[in-house]
């Protein structure tokens, strides 16, 4: 279970782990995909 003040979610174990292992690839990345250094601010 995973939730921020009122809002709660449920999660399948493998699920959780899959998404924050994906999450901790895109993490350690060293460069910049081309679609982040193409926005202009």
């Amino acid at each position: 279970m995973s939730g921020q003040r009122y809002n709660f979610e449920l999660w399948n174990k493998d699920t959780w782990h899959k998404q924050f292992d994906s999450l901790d690839a895109l993490s350690k990345q060293t460069q910049i995909p081309i679609e982040i250094a193409q926005l202009s601010l």
